[in-house]
């Protein structure tokens, strides 16, 4: 899945299952994998009390940031705006509001992550109106970041360089743009066209195993030699959930193909048949 799509999904599951709740409209609850207690959350006003904070992986999830606190009850006319927003960004993570009639005695907004990037510290705005007109306004902050990977997140093979110069070789640059170290297998394979024996010859060009830091990237140099001077394809990937020599993996990246052509420069885009000299 896209990282676009990852995120539409994200958001669309967020307003399905309504992130806020207000007390006494719980759902029903996962199993929780882990939590993280490095998170903290406080109100700059007294009318915020009983304030929480959480943040929990639970099956099927890869982390909830969930902010939760106690509002003075409404009067007739009056309601609260509630909005939960990243600290830095400003970007909108979830929002309620709370009308006559409804119960104050606890707010919960949450925020998840998708597996490729973390929560950031968030901080939720109350604005307390009457007849439609601001009159206070309130918030609480957070303090830490929430989230684990999404294994099936792979970095890929964002780039390939066919070295001419160099009998042959190639070059990988792998992406990590993700909050997570990532450990994964990076594999490549060239089917070469030509001349001099080589005519529809396939081999293995890399099996290499690397870590990358979170929004980082790395490049690497393939192990095996194509011959000089056909054309051909190499074909580059990412794989997780097996060991290096595995037959196959549990999770792959999208594969990056390119084509070279040394008489017509490299990556020249043309058609390269096992039939070409």
């Amino acid at each position: 899945m896209s990282r676009q799509n990852r995120l539409l999904s994200a958001a669309v599951a967020l307003a399905a299952t309504g992130a806020a709740l207000v007390a006494g409209a719980g759902t029903a609850s996962a199993a929780v994998i882990a939590t993280n207690p490095n998170v903290t959350a406080t109100a700059n006003d007294a009318n915020v009390s009983d304030v929480s904070v959480s943040c929990v992986r639970s099956s099927g999830d890869f982390g909830t940031y969930a902010v939760g606190f106690r509002l003075p009850a409404l009067r007739a006319g009056e309601s609260h705006d509630i909005a939960l927003r990243e600290k830095l960004s400003g970007v909108l993570r979830d929002s309620l509001v709370v009308t006559t009639g409804q119960s104050t005695d606890r707010i919960t907004l949450e925020a998840a992550s998708d597996g490729h990037l973390r929560v950031p510290a968030l901080r939720a705005t109350v604005t307390e109106l009457a007849g439609g007109v601001a009159t206070a306004t309130w918030a609480v902050s957070t303090t830490g970041q929430c989230g684990w990977n999404d294994p099936a997140d792979l970095p890929v093979v964002e780039d390939t360089w066919y070295h001419e110069e160099n009998a042959g070789r190639q070059s990988y640059r792998i992406t990590n743009t993700s909050d997570f170290v990532e450990d994964v297998n990076v594999l490549a394979t060239g089917t070469f066209y030509g001349t001099g024996g080589h005519v529809g010859s396939t081999g293995e060009l890399v099996r290499q195993t690397v870590a990358l830091q979170p929004r980082s990237s790395v490049q690497v140099e393939s192990t095996g030699l194509l011959p000089y001077g056909p054309c051909g394809v190499y074909t580059a990937w990412t794989a997780a959930g097996g060991g290096l020599d595995a037959a196959s993996h549990t999770w792959t990246s999208p594969p990056r193909t390119e084509e070279w052509d040394l008489r017509d420069g490299h990556n020249g885009g043309l058609d390269c048949s096992p039939d070409e000299d």
